[in-house]
Formats: C-alpha cells, structure tokens, sequence
C-alpha cells in the first residue's frame, strides 16, 4: 500500500531524463539507479522513490504503514521538488483540481491513508508490533533529521550522535554513541553506549548504561533546544564528578537486536486501529 503522486511538466520547466538524474544527484540522501532517484536517509530512517519521467509526467510514491514523520520528510523533497519544477500535482488521494504542490494538502492526505492502511495492516498481523508514542518518534525523527546542520553548525570538536533503536526485553529503546573521551552534545535517550574504559583496549567495547545514571553527571549541563533535551558535553578539562563516571569501569553489553526506525509505528494510530 502506497501514497502517489502525479506530477505534470507541462505547466513548469521542461524535464527529462538528464535534467531529473542531474537534479536528484546534486541532493543529499538520493541514488539515481536504473531511472527512479532512491530517497533514503541513514539518520531517519525515512526512504521514498521519484520515478524517472515518462511523456511529462513523474511519478511519486510513499509506502504506508510507517511512522507519520514519513510524511513530515517527504514533504519536505517535495516542497523542494515543486519550487525547483513549478510542475502541477495531481493527487489521487485528494479531492480538488491539480495546482502546485501543497504542504498541509498532502500531509492531509497522506496521513488519512496511513491511517486506514494502519488499519488494513494491523488484521494481516501476526507479531506483536512495535511502537512510541507520536511524540517521542517526532522528537527522535527531529534531531536526527536536524543532525547534519546541526553538526555543521556546532563543528567537528563537538561530535552530535544520531538515534537509533534497540530492542531490549521486548521494548524499544532509544540510544546513543559516546565515543571515548569525546566532547558531545548529548540528546536524552534511554540508554547510552559509553566504552568499557576510557583508554586502553577496553575503549574498543561498549557498555549500556541506562540515562537515569547517565543524567545524574550530565544534568547540570542542560542547553536550550526544542524538542528532546540535550546536554552540551565540552570542556576543557572534564569536570570531576564526570571524569568520574566516565572512568568507570563497565562490562560490555554484547550484541544488541537493533530496530529500524522505519519499523516502530505510531502507538496512537495502532490503538486506535485496534492493534494496541
């Protein structure tokens, strides 16, 4: 089950083969291959395809049964795409004449599809699905969608991790890399990878320490940030009770059974679908 879009090169600038691969390889995140231009962001998770164009018309498509933030990222490409081509969309999921791309239009019509496909989905299931919270997947879809500029802007001395999930004890959790005597900004995640020492060969292995021991060195190092909090870890010399906890000596955590986030729905919409 998908969400499609039509666009029509006759209103906008003339596209072809060349002008569509040159455009899509020029953006971040995109492979051309074989004619379609391939969306997919490590960070996010998020992944979609624009379809090389046939008689003036390209083709776009979404899959449904995903997260919402799908939504959010695609209209982003979207809005990109449209200002770039002045091409009229025609929508199939929505009712009305084609025009230029709308943002609120699509999300409009892409999350009503994403909420019935929810349902349609959820009957064929037979393991338990995992899910967040709408909230807590927007948050962690905005810092790490945000993470490129954000490191861009911070600079290479301040390392910004991305988040991704594990499954522990059949639960989700959100985690993230501090590399060895690293100055970090820091997002709240539930558990964080810190090596098992500090210097030495046991820098080479992580251990997972859960962010309530993690948050009791890092708290008094909040900065300001919408969305998740996040603690700016830089200093010349590391203050005491934080060299203390980093020097600490953990046991290695082991394989973990990563999660894509691709794959961890949003807990409204499966309740509400009857799944929850």
């Amino acid at each position: 089950m998908s969400y499609d879009l039509f666009f029509d090169a006759e209103s906008g600038k003339k596209i072809n083969a060349k002008s569509f691969a040159a455009y899509f390889t020029e953006r971040a995140n995109y492979r051309v291959e074989n004619g379609p231009a391939w969306y997919g962001n490590e960070d996010t998770g998020v992944y979609f395809i624009f379809d090389e164009p046939a008689d003036g018309v390209m083709a776009f498509n979404l899959n449904y049964f995903r997260p919402h933030v799908f939504g959010l990222e695609a209209a982003v490409e979207l809005e990109k795409f449209g200002a770039a081509f002045g091409m009229s969309v025609h929508d199939e999921q929505e009712d009305g004449p084609e025009g230029p791309f709308a943002r609120e239009r699509f999300l409009r019509g892409w999350n009503e599809g994403n909420r019935l496909a929810y349902r349609a989905m959820l009957k064929e299931q037979t393991e338990p699905v995992l899910t967040w919270p709408a909230k807590r997947i927007q948050e962690t879809w905005e810092w790490n969608f945000g993470r490129p500029p954000e490191q861009e802007r911070v600079g290479e001395n301040l390392f910004v991790p991305a988040i991704f999930a594990v499954e522990l004890e059949g639960e989700v959790k959100s985690v993230a890399i501090w590399p060895p005597e690293c100055s970090i900004l820091l997002p709240a995640v539930d558990a964080v990878l810190l090596p098992c020492e500090q210097k030495g060969k046991g820098s080479e292995e992580l251990a997972l320490v859960e962010w309530a021991e993690v948050s009791a060195s890092v708290s008094g190092y909040q900065v300001p940030g919408t969305g998740l909090a996040r603690f700016r870890l830089e200093f010349e010399q590391w203050p005491p009770e934080m060299a203390a906890f980093l020097a600490k000596r953990r046991e290695a955590v082991g394989e973990l059974k990563g999660v894509g986030l691709d794959t961890i729905l949003d807990q409204e919409l499966v309740e509400e679908a009857g799944g929850g």
